[in-house]
């Protein structure tokens, strides 16, 4: 694969092997108890590469260049001469380099983060090591990230305008999680908001799943056997162990929310928690944000009358939405929740559908967002996602400080920020994400933000850059 890089005026090309990290389905073997990717072999390793790597691209004196660190498989399929220029020349082609947050995305691959001196423009570095030893670098690649909106926010008024002309509905919600686990609101534009969340659902997955280890109905160390019934749309990392040994329901929890495989997330929804745990998730939450934002009676009533049950899989929606006839999301859409559930339950028409690959595959266009899925506020994400992040810190909640990590901060600077993690998901016409961020002062802050279109395709990037500002402002939060 060739990759064009542009730091400037000057185009550079950088050759990578074929292999997109976001589809590698190379399977890591895991043990009781849990381990972090960065206790293993490879992900040792993986850092190490990662910070030679950035010794070079950052032009630090005396790192070097070593070709022996490369796998055969890499070498064989670029130039290494122009590999070597690449990444040793990218400082000097760009006014300087300054590397920001890092991350072990999985076990054997490790990102970084990296703003350009010249123009401030960020871009995400990302090395990738062989599974078995000596694990040398077998994915080298430098991609142009997010970028924040130009000139940042110097207020919430800023922000509250560009999500006003984003011409799309929106909903936007920041707290601050005090230590006793209480909220302090900064701000919210539309935050009660009712919206499709799409497959961000899997929040509250996680929300019941840590609800049942809480309350002696799970443990994290349990493990749990993966089944072809259960594989998901796409199918995920964990799709790989159907017939293997079976994962810890803490590695479930971890690769649902961090990983976002909806294998994982279904297991734990259809095997741990049931509908009804979720349903219930969702239920309380949405009281709880009716009670911390002091909504009135009113708006009591319209929000708890408002569908949250039966809860889909993941795979469920595909099957809905992705099928030959294209009947039955109208079916489902019409149906009340009575016949939803018939339509779920062995031998209905939602359990004997197949979601249809090529149809997943072109799926764009937005269909019943607001009828089939998953509605939730901007509000209740982030109440939800503080929620979790107060429990991760109970005794006897590892799995869950497990799944809260490691965090996805390449973007956040790391003079700045301990840990940022996300919950990202949505579907044609949803995008749904919810961040937990950590400064080094120990302050943190939760930030919820929902787009919805119901008639054609959303373009992510507005929202990247709005919340790429946002976290600007978390910044400066006295």
């Amino acid at each position: 694969m060739i990759r064009v890089l542009l730091p400037g005026v000057l185009a550079v090309v950088l050759l990578v092997m074929w292999a997109p990290i976001a589809r590698a389905q190379t399977l890591e073997r895991f043990r009781v108890p849990m381990r972090l990717p960065d206790e293993t072999p490879s992900g040792r390793a993986a850092w190490a590469h990662l910070d030679r790597v950035v010794a070079l691209v950052t032009g630090e004196e005396g790192a070097v260049f070593d070709e022996e660190a490369l796998s055969p498989a890499l070498k064989a399929s670029v130039s290494v001469p122009q590999l070597r220029e690449a990444v040793t020349g990218f400082a000097s082609r760009n006014g300087g380099a300054t590397a920001l947050g890092r991350r072990l995305f999985d076990a054997r691959t490790a990102t970084v983060g990296l703003k350009t001196g010249a123009d401030g423009k960020l871009w995400t570095l990302t090395v990738r090591v062989e599974e078995d030893e000596p694990h040398r670098i077998d994915l080298l690649a430098l991609d142009a990230a997010p970028q924040p909106r130009p000139g940042g926010y110097d207020g919430w008024a800023v922000l509250d305008a560009d999500l006003s002309t984003m011409g799309v509905a929106a909903g936007f919600s920041a707290w601050e999680v005090r230590e006793d686990g209480s909220l302090r609101l900064l701000n919210r534009w539309r935050g009660d908001r009712l919206m499709s969340i799409g497959t961000a659902s899997t929040l509250f997955v996680v929300g019941a799943t840590a609800d049942a280890v809480r309350e002696g109905r799970a443990r994290w160390d349990q493990t749990l056997a993966v089944e072809s019934a259960l594989v998901s749309v796409p199918p995920g990392r964990f799709a790989g162990f159907v017939g293997d040994e079976a994962p810890p329901v803490g590695e479930f929890t971890r690769a649902a929310l961090a990983e976002r495989d909806a294998t994982a997330s279904d297991h734990l929804l259809l095997r741990v928690v049931g509908r009804e745990g979720a349903e219930a998730r969702l239920r309380r939450t949405r009281e709880e944000a009716l009670r911390v934002t002091g909504a009135d009676e009113a708006a009591r009533a319209r929000a708890m009358a408002a569908p949250m049950a039966p809860f889909l899989s993941i795979h469920e929606l595909f099957k809905i939405k992705c099928t030959v006839d294209g009947f039955l999301v109208k079916e489902f859409a019409e149906a009340t929740e009575v016949e939803r559930r018939a339509l779920l339950a062995p031998g209905g028409a939602v359990a004997e559908s197949v979601a249809e690959s090529q149809f997943v595959a072109a799926w764009r266009k937005p269909q019943d967002v607001l009828k089939v899925g998953w509605l939730a506020t901007p509000d209740e994400m982030s109440i939800e996602l503080a929620r979790l992040w107060t429990l991760s810190r109970e005794e006897g909640m590892d799995g869950l400080r497990y799944a809260l990590g490691p965090a996805e901060g390449e973007a956040f600077d790391q003079r700045v920020w301990r840990s940022v993690a996300a919950v990202r998901g949505g579907e044609p016409g949803s995008i749904a994400t919810a961040w937990v961020a950590e400064r080094v002062d120990g302050r943190v802050f939760v930030v919820a933000m929902i787009v919805n279109d119901e008639w054609k395709p959303l373009d992510p990037r507005p929202a990247q850059r709005i919340l790429l500002g946002v976290f600007g402002l978390l910044a400066r939060v006295g």
